[in-house]
């Protein structure tokens, strides 16, 4: 009886922590315009257009490991922001390693247009924990 007490109690605790990601580290803003991604098999995962996913800098996966972290992504002024973007590729058009590429549900979600391709405005992103 008690641990079944203990277990009603403990429970909507670990519910709350699962589904509240918070920010860690420092915030990242994009230095070249974001694109979005065509489905695939990435370094890290395979993906598809509607899941939320992340490409970044080869070179700053592997040297962080990176693969399968959550990053939030937002717009410059923060009025759209979006949790839970799983880092899913590196792509090697990526000169730097504070930009990212996105799934194309990421990139809708934060306001790309997909008869340009790209974001021209800078993105702010920073990991989860």
């Amino acid at each position: 009886m008690r641990a079944a007490t203990l277990s009603f109690v403990l429970l909507p605790f670990a519910l709350v922590a699962l589904a509240e990601a918070r920010d860690c580290g420092d915030k990242h803003w994009t230095q070249q315009s974001v694109k979005y991604l065509a489905p695939g098999v990435g370094k890290c995962a395979t993906y598809a257009d509607d899941d939320l996913g992340a490409c970044m800098n080869p070179d700053c996966i592997d040297a962080n490991s990176l693969c399968g972290k959550s990053i939030w992504v937002a717009s410059a002024d923060g009025s759209t922001r979006i949790n839970n973007v799983q880092v899913v590729d590196g792509c090697p058009g990526i000169t730097s390693c504070d930009s990212i590429w996105l799934t194309k549900a990421a990139y809708l979600a934060v306001g790309g247009s997909l008869e340009s391709g790209n974001i021209y405005d800078q993105l702010q992103w920073g990991f989860q924990c």
